[in-house]
């Protein structure tokens, strides 16, 4: 298993595992150019977001997306981990830890301010995870619209 950091030439890969992720099934030949965002490669390219992913065999398994938050102060950014998901059937393998571990890495080679994330309250697998990183659970509330 390798930890990758995503660019233009593995968004058939990409598309493919986030199919996955939608529909349970990987699809080989699953068509991807109308699916992904056509912004994506522009916010690669500009370190907007960072996409690490997961590879065995030359497949992706699961991936993680962060994005960084610029502030408006001397703290650099805010690292924000927006998703986090491995296929089922490489669950409780380490790729989860491995992926959280990349975005880390980088977030302290750039200097960045911190790290969050939201996880539901209810999973307890994710949530001893992210402690087991050195995550703090901060009492807060979730505010969310959607269009």
């Amino acid at each position: 298993m390798e930890i990758v950091k995503v660019d233009e030439g593995d968004f058939d890969r990409l598309a493919k595992l986030l199919n996955w992720r939608k529909t349970g099934t990987y699809d080989e030949d699953f068509n991807w150019s109308a699916f992904l965002s056509n912004e994506l490669s522009d916010m690669i390219a500009s370190n907007i977001i960072w996409i690490y992913a997961a590879r065995v065999n030359n497949r992706f398994v699961g991936y993680v997306s962060a994005a960084k938050i610029p502030k408006p102060d001397n703290r650099k950014c805010t690292i924000y981990i927006d998703e986090l998901w491995v296929a089922k059937k490489h669950r409780n393998k380490g790729i989860a830890k491995k992926l959280l571990e990349k975005v880390i890495e980088e977030a302290k080679r750039i200097k960045a301010w911190k790290v969050r994330l939201v996880v539901n309250y209810d999973n307890a697998f994710a949530r001893s995870l992210y402690h087991s990183l050195g995550f703090n659970e901060k009492p807060a509330v979730f505010c969310e619209k959607s269009f």
